[in-house]
């Protein structure tokens, strides 16, 4: 936040990306998005560093509010990576298991939280085999939808 509020964007998103995604975020990019894709992540982030940020902070997600999740299965999808590493992604998994014992935790090897960029087909598959196991139910037919 303090890159952020010296109007430094770059190392702002940096510094982030590092806690988050670990230090080859920006190659991780470029080779997914190119340069280009990089330079509007960074542009963007003004948005995320101002409003997200704060929202993030104030946000609270607890027993009670855990409580409340009405679905019987949740689909957690980490990046193997990510706790190799102890990053960010691999803590919020720490925490919420525990409150949504019903949550499924699939991970995707060598990948971290960006793994929609380094392994979209796992990532993809993932979620299709979570879904087959666990098709939604049309609540008026009993069918499948």
């Amino acid at each position: 936040m303090g890159a952020f509020a010296a109007v430094d964007l770059r190392g702002a998103l940096d510094s982030f990306m590092r806690g988050v995604c670990g230090d080859q975020h920006r190659q991780v990019i470029e080779q997914s998005l190119g340069r280009v894709g990089y330079e509007q992540a960074v542009r963007e982030s003004s948005f995320f560093f101002r409003d997200e940020v704060q929202a993030a902070m104030q946000w609270q997600f607890g027993p009670t509010e855990a409580a409340r999740v009405g679905q019987k299965q949740v689909l957690i999808v980490e990046g193997g990576e990510g706790r190799r590493l102890g990053l960010l992604s691999h803590q919020v998994t720490e925490l919420a298991t525990p409150l949504l014992p019903q949550a499924e935790v699939a991970l995707i090897d060598g990948a971290n939280h960006m793994l929609r960029l380094q392994n979209p087909n796992a990532l993809g598959e993932a979620v299709a085999k979570f879904a087959r196991r666990h098709p939604i139910r049309n609540s008026r037919a009993g069918l499948a939808s």
